[in-house]
């Protein structure tokens, strides 16, 4: 079985946000979604290491793909979500046109198996609409074209097939297999092509740039392992565009239309320490403004602004919104307006941008808004593990406490410093083998707890 990753889900986001905020801004939106319809990555019939499941808005309507069909809600209205279509049918993606709805789908019997279903009627009856490949196993990516509602993109395990009327018929674009495909027309030319992610063979990230016009195609691939997830088009500067990666640069720029791409400044970013998933946004008040948000599993949410068109990045926003133990592990974000929604397999979840963010410090970036710590390594440890954790320069008294189940203190020291460090802990600290809980304390405000277990 292949192996799960973890996300980060990173966006570049209009410019609506500006200043810092530490009150929490997180709403819970999925009191009313089973919540055995989010799909659990540690189910061995999850999609998991080949397509996330998504989100999508038309309109006011968020709808959300789920195990047991596509779900929608009006976010302008209070409301519960409601079925909307494909009832008890494993959805993972959709596109319209007129009509007719298509879904990427999953068979229930196998983990590989995915197919397109075409209905007309919300789900009620439908034809299989997968494309008729001999050896198809797997269908993991979709894009619509922007102007043109019949013409699709699929990924697949096969390859990059487009469709001229809604599916109808197929004609294979490339042979070249990602995992996590992240698929799109470009606005201003849409017979220019682009599918970026983690190439199957490899692991490395790979975006890949088809001129369908003129047959010229061009690939660029990350030196080590890595993902690319998602790409931002400027929309005054059809040669100019970002895409997110998972390894230490985490955003790339092209000014050439794609053709050759440069690592940016993105040290402010170093709180994103796993590998990321993007949706990405062009900026309202001009293309030199840009937004990254992130999600992680810990169910954190960082915010970063740049001023210079993603050269540099510095930190705005930071919030632990669910203060639990549980790792989740966020899929999608979509914007609406001034409001995030984020896809985690353990809810939907909004972020009022307005509020997170006040509007009257435009112009105005405070430093180091958050403090934080990440995930022990190694763990479970017999040894020695270490602690990363992050201190900001406002830090003015902070300390490292671990705790046992009981709730008694077994080791306590004092933090110093600004910025990123560490702390080891030897094994013999503890008083015996078993699970513990550590966490941080700084300027009287104390971060939720995260497990760690010894092994003697």
């Amino acid at each position: 079985m292949m192996e799960k990753k973890r996300f980060v889900a990173v966006v570049l986001v209009c410019s609506v946000l500006a200043g810092a905020c530490m009150a929490q801004k997180v709403e819970n939106l999925s009191e009313s979604l089973p919540y055995e319809a989010f799909y659990n990555p540690d189910d061995a019939e999850s999609p998991a290491g080949k397509i996330l499941p998504k989100m999508r808005m038309s309109g006011d309507t968020l709808f959300v793909a789920m195990s047991t069909g596509l779900y929608a809600k009006d976010v302008e209205k209070d409301g519960a979500f409601s079925l909307y279509a494909f009832p008890d049918m494993p959805v993972l993606d959709f596109v319209r046109s007129g009509n007719r709805l298509m879904v990427l789908s999953m068979k229930r019997s196998s983990q590989t198996d995915s197919l397109l279903l075409v209905s007309e009627d919300r789900g009620a009856t439908f034809r299989d609409g997968t494309p008729r490949i001999e050896g198809l196993r797997s269908v993991n990516g979709m894009a619509q074209n922007p102007l043109d509602p019949e013409s699709l993109l699929i990924a697949t395990d096969k390859g990059l097939y487009k469709s001229p009327d809604f599916g109808e018929t197929w004609t294979k674009l490339s042979d070249t297999v990602l995992d996590y495909p992240v698929l799109r027309f470009h606005p201003a030319d849409t017979a220019l092509v682009f599918m970026a992610g983690s190439s199957a063979k490899t692991q490395r990230g790979l975006v890949c740039r088809l001129d369908l016009k003129n047959g010229e195609n061009s690939v660029y691939e990350t030196e080590g392992e890595g993902r690319f997830m998602d790409l931002l088009f400027d929309s005054g500067n059809p040669e100019q565009m970002w895409i997110t990666g998972s390894d230490a640069e985490k955003i790339y720029r092209s000014q050439d239309g794609g053709k050759t791409w440069q690592g940016m400044n993105t040290a402010a970013m170093e709180y994103a320490q796993v590998p990321c998933f993007t949706r990405i946004f062009g900026s309202r008040t001009g293309t030199d403004t840009l937004y990254a948000v992130a999600g992680t599993q810990n169910s954190e949410v960082c915010v970063w602004r740049s001023l210079d068109a993603g050269e540099n990045w510095d930190s705005l926003f930071y919030e632990c919104f669910f203060y639990g133990e549980v790792i989740v592990y966020p899929s999608d974000i979509v914007q609406h307006g001034k409001d995030f929604f984020f896809y985690f397999n353990t809810g939907v979840f909004r972020l009022d941008l307005q509020q997170a963010v006040s509007a009257t410090d435009i112009g105005r970036v405070q430093a180091d808004p958050f403090f934080g710590m990440l995930q022990n390594t190694p763990n479970p440890f017999g040894g020695a593990t270490v602690v990363r954790y992050r201190l900001p320069e406002t830090a003015e008294e902070a300390c490292f406490v671990i705790y046992d189940l009981q709730g008694r203190e077994v080791f306590r020291t004092l933090l110093s410093g600004q910025g990123w460090s560490e702390i080891e802990i030897g094994a013999d600290v503890f008083p015996a083998a078993g699970t513990y809980l550590y966490t941080m304390v700084c300027n009287g405000q104390k971060l939720p707890a995260k497990r760690m277990c010894v092994v003697k």
